[in-house]
């Protein structure tokens, strides 16, 4: 038992409509959501919000913080409030003990999923077993040497240090992070045991599910956008959905 990671090389088709939704045991849908879509639906997703995100969003300075936050909850809830097929409104979430969010309704298909923000994109990676995502900006500027150091093991940081090295980095980062998140664990001092590199992987017994099979997926998510998500069903089948269409109606 253990994790299966790969890349997706060749060019993802995303999905630009959607009439399912419903998740099959052996499939993992993932949305990409783009704030920028949103912006001007922002008093509509306002009203899917709960009193404690409505006073959350009125929290921040910025008023561009605002809008993505609004975004983010209020398209969260409407995606997901499709696939449990109740109001956007009325769905009810909580944390686990190591951050995790899950969904408290009654939830016949056993609907899982994660989410995960970089710029202006939100991924969504929803399954019938427990999930795991994140994606990050490939940010050319940033400085990761000590990053490498404490949290990547010998065989990472030589793959990292080859060529294309800022890409390398940020693709690993996101898999051990999906990892972690996949198996509720949260970030924590134990990255540089989690595996990243291609290929079958044992799990570190410290972590939940090692006896388990997970399957991990790396791809572009757009542009200098790089993602990663996990499942555990080593035979899970990825279907990428483009949220775009969904600025045409009111969900």
């Amino acid at each position: 038992m253990g994790i299966k990671i790969g890349w997706i090389a060749d060019r993802i088709v995303w999905k630009n409509s959607f009439l399912e939704y419903r998740i099959k045991p052996n499939e993992m849908h993932i949305w990409r959501i783009n704030i920028d879509d949103f912006i001007n639906q922002t008093d509509f997703l306002i009203r899917l919000l709960n009193n404690s995100e409505i006073e959350r969003a009125n929290k921040y300075f910025r008023e561009n913080d605002r809008i993505r936050f609004i975004v983010s909850r209020g398209m969260q809830r409407s995606v997901l409030a499709n696939y449990l097929n109740i109001p956007a409104a009325e769905l009810r979430f909580a944390l686990s003990e190591n951050k995790k969010p899950y969904i408290l309704n009654t939830n016949p298909d056993n609907v899982r999923y994660n989410i995960s923000h970089s710029g202006c994109w939100i991924l969504l990676a929803i399954s019938s077993t427990e999930v795991g995502c994140d994606v990050e900006y490939v940010d050319p500027l940033l400085k990761f040497n000590d990053v490498i150091k404490d949290h990547f093991s010998t065989q990472e940081t030589e793959y990292i240090g080859k060529d294309n090295s800022t890409k390398k980095f940020f693709t690993l980062w996101t898999r051990k992070e999906t990892i972690l998140k996949a198996t509720g664990e949260g970030l924590g001092d134990i990255l540089r045991s989690v595996p990243s590199l291609n290929g079958e992987h044992p799990l570190p017994d410290n972590i939940s599910g090692h006896n388990s099979e997970l399957m991990l997926l790396s791809f572009n998510l757009d542009v200098d956008y790089v993602a990663s998500v996990a499942s555990f069903n080593s035979n899970t089948f990825p279907l990428f959905i483009d949220a775009g269409f969904l600025n045409k109606a009111c969900y």
